[in-house]
């Protein structure tokens, strides 16, 4: 069997400590990529593979805790003289943790101790002078073995159970009561004469602290840990077959050799983004009540966006759903503007539910967008991490956000909202479908002043404007609705119900339309409008026919500088009615005249 060589015969120069004694430098060969092959470094892909599966699987980290962040292999070069595999993690926010691995293909230990070898870097890596990339007391050291030695680890077990806390005399004498545990405790701590320095027995219960001794039995026949590993690997997947929990173990242990054999370092967010293209994943296990949470806001949000009229029928938008998706499919970001009323959320809906039926969706109106991006507040919603964090790791290759009522933002949320949509833009590689398309649902006004074009990150993203109902449309609703069919003649009420909105009121009031002794008629209709639009409000009907009246004479544009105060006032209170209101009032003069 092939074996690693990283010692060299040649006599090393010596190294400094801060106290001015020099310290024996162990010398290594660096592994070139052409030489790290053979049985040996395939163990150590799959001791790396191993570590992944746990990341993924949110499992306890050997030596560290926490939560993987990164795993890097052959770290010489970055200064550590354990250099095989280095882990890094996070404790808690900003507390990163590191574990640096020496994996041998081998037992390695005796029933009484640690090979002196591997010890000695641990010494070498302890006293190193700055820059040091170790931490000491945060960061670890591990040797990974190639089956296990029951009787060392047994006292190894007795040895770590009577080092942990800081009375370092206590630990001492317990190591000190058996003899076995004695020659294992010298074990640790005489190898540091071969890395050149000289330590207390304070320092040699740290040392036992901070290694972590893990046998595994990859490369042996019959192995469990590979067992172990596939049937983890089931967990992972929503089709947890035996088949592709064994496909997902091999791409693991084949990430983790072109980890080794190039850039040397792979991080688990983006080994996440790389395993979601080519297997359907369930929920990460650190993420899963946040998206269980989104999933749930997302359900209530959508559910209150009506498709269809009260009387069952649909409109017929397959049309604008085709030219809808023409659009989105080019650009990972897309803005839907209209008219207040007119079905943008619907049409949105739609077209997701029906044409990107395996995508994940997550939509968020104004009030909750702002409640998810604000650190002090998300966790009253569910949301256990940061919202860019949380979308990036989902489970699924394709996915929207919706953001809806865009023009409702304040400014605060909007800059946390467009640097959440460049951070989704950033996560899709070049040449690939993107894993996040951002869908931006907003008022004409919104769009044609500039405030939405803010919120993007493209000065000119692409958009998608929607059309109101086209006359042919609201006429077979108004012929399929009872008591409507004979409005479908007259072109003044076509053309105030081409607002999707609208049209739904009228059908859903059709009844409170009609006396007990009278017909329906327009200017029944129309009166009813108006009563609804402006909720029987004198200040609110004098604005809307100003407004009409403006409208009538294709004045589109006014500032609101020129209203009377009264006026004004109520244009601010009263600014949803206002924005679906001046059809019905032009409606309400053409019939008065």
């Amino acid at each position: 069997m092939a074996k690693k060589s990283k010692t060299s015969t040649k006599a090393p120069k010596r190294a400094k400590r801060a106290s001015g004694k020099p310290i024996k430098k162990i010398v290594s060969r660096p592994s070139t990529t052409r030489s790290t092959a053979g049985p040996g470094f395939d163990f150590e892909d799959r001791v790396a593979a191993w570590l992944l599966l746990k990341a993924l699987t949110g499992q306890p980290l050997p030596g560290t805790g926490g939560t993987a962040t990164r795993l890097q292999m052959q770290v010489e070069a970055l200064g550590w003289s354990v250099d095989d595999i280095l882990l890094t993690s996070l404790a808690a926010p900003n507390d990163p943790r590191q574990l640096a691995i020496s994996c041998k293909s081998n037992v390695q230990v005796t029933n009484s101790a640690l090979p002196a070898d591997f010890v000695a870097r641990c010494w070498q890596q302890w006293f190193k002078p700055d820059p040091n990339p170790m931490q000491r007391g945060k960061d670890s050291f591990a040797l990974v073995t190639r089956g296990a030695n029951n009787v060392f680890m047994a006292t190894w077990s007795e040895l770590k159970n009577a080092s942990p806390g800081s009375d370092h005399v206590l630990a001492l004498g317990r190591m000190h009561a058996a003899s076995k545990q004695r020659t294992m405790f010298d074990s640790v701590k005489s190898p540091a004469k071969d890395a050149g320095v000289t330590v207390r027995d304070a320092d040699g219960v740290a040392m036992v602290n901070a290694i972590a001794v893990i046998p595994l039995d990859f490369h042996i026949a019959d192995s469990e840990n590979e067992k172990q590993a596939i049937a983890q690997c089931r967990t992972l997947l929503t089709n947890g077959s035996l088949a592709e929990g064994t496909r997902l173990w091999k791409e693991l242990v084949a990430q983790a050799g072109s980890t080794r054999l190039g850039s040397g370092t792979l991080d688990i967010p983006d080994l996440w983004r790389r395993l979601r293209a080519s297997f359907s994943l369930k929920d990460h296990p650190d993420f899963e009540s946040s998206w269980r949470r989104l999933r749930a806001l997302t359900a209530d949000y959508k559910a209150t966006i009506e498709t269809a009229l009260s009387t069952g029928v649909s409109l017929d938008r397959q049309t604008e759903i085709d030219e809808l998706v023409a659009v989105v499919s080019q650009d990972a970001e897309c803005v839907i503007f209209g008219e207040s009323g007119s079905g943008k959320s619907a049409l949105v809906k739609v077209m997701l539910d029906e044409r990107f039926p395996d995508a994940g969706q997550v939509w968020l109106g104004p009030d909750t967008l702002d409640l998810a991006l604000n650190e002090a507040t998300r966790e009253g919603i569910g949301l256990g991490q940061p919202l860019n964090l949380v979308l990036d790791a989902t489970s699924r290759a394709e996915n929207f956000l919706v953001i809806d009522a865009a023009e409702r933002l304040n400014r605060g949320c909007a800059l946390k909202a467009k640097a959440l949509i460049e951070a989704l833009m950033q996560g899709h590689a070049a040449g690939v479908k993107p894993t996040w398309r951002v869908l931006i649902v907003t008022q004409t006004d919104a769009w044609v002043n500039g405030t939405i074009q803010e919120l993007a990150t493209s000065a000119t993203p692409k958009n998608f404007p929607v059309k109101t109902l086209s006359d042919a449309a609201v006429k077979d609703v108004l012929r399929a609705t009872s008591g409507l069919d004979w409005l479908a003649t007259h072109a003044d009420a076509v053309s105030a119900l081409t607002n999707f909105r609208t049209l739904a009121w009228v059908v859903q009031a059709t009844a409170r339309f009609q006396d007990s002794n009278a017909a329906l008629s327009l200017t029944a209709i129309a009166d009813r409008l108006w009563a609804h639009w402006t909720d029987g409000k004198p200040s609110v009907q004098r604005l809307l026919l100003r407004l009409a009246e403006r409208e009538a004479s294709f004045e589109h544009s006014f500032a609101l500088s020129e209203f009377a105060s009264g006026d004004a006032a109520v244009c601010a209170a009263f600014d949803r009615a206002a924005a679906h209101a001046p059809r019905a009032a032009t409606w309400r003069c053409r019939r008065a005249r």
